[in-house]
C-alpha cells in the first residue's frame, strides 16, 4: 500500500514523529497488542536496526503517545466544527500540528470565557466586540505565528 493511501491522520502522525508510515503502522499495531517495548527496539524483525539508541526508541514512544492524543483530538475538533461549514476552518484543523493550534481552532466553535476579575466594558458595542475577539480562530492563529 503507497503513502498516498494512507489515512491523513497516520501520514501526518508518522511524519511528525520521522517515521515512515508502515513503520509507524507497525509500532502502533505491535504496542495494542501488548508487545513489549523492550523486544520491539531489539528483537522485532519487522523494524531490525531501525533503533540504535534506546533512549531515542523511548522518547520515540513517549512522542508516538503525544502525536496520537492531537490526533483524535484533531478528529474531535472537526467532528465537532463540521456544522459551521467553513472550508478554511476545516482545511486548517486537518493541517493543525499541535495542540496549540488545536486550542485556536476551537475558539470557532466556542470562545473564551472572559478573564475572571475582569469589568465588561461599559459601551454594549465595545462588550460585543471583546465577545466576538474572544472567538475569533483566525486572529488566535496570527498571534501565535506573531
Amino acid at each position: 500500500m503507497s503513502e498516498n493511501t494512507q489515512p491523513l491522520g497516520e501520514q501526518q502522525t508518522a511524519q511528525a514523529l520521522g517515521l515512515k508510515v508502515p513503520v509507524y503502522q507497525f509500532l502502533r499495531q505491535a504496542l495494542e497488542a501488548g508487545e513489549h517495548p523492550v523486544y520491539l527496539e531489539l528483537a522485532a524483525p519487522e523494524i531490525a536496526c531501525v533503533f540504535p539508541n534506546p533512549l531515542g526508541f523511548e522518547l520515540l514512544l513517549d512522542r508516538m503517545k503525544a502525536e496520537e492524543s492531537v490526533l483524535r483530538r484533531r478528529a474531535n475538533l472537526a467532528s465537532s466544527l463540521q456544522s459551521l461549514e467553513n472550508e478554511e476552518l476545516q482545511k486548517g484543523l486537518r493541517a493543525a500540528a499541535d495542540e496549540g493550534e488545536l486550542e485556536d481552532y476551537a475558539l470557532a466553535g466556542e470562545a473564551s470565557p472572559a478573564a475572571q476579575g475582569s469589568e465588561a466594558p461599559e459601551k454594549e458595542a465595545h462588550q460585543d466586540f471583546l465577545t466576538q475577539l474572544r472567538g475569533d480562530w483566525k486572529v488566535a492563529l496570527a498571534l501565535r505565528t506573531a
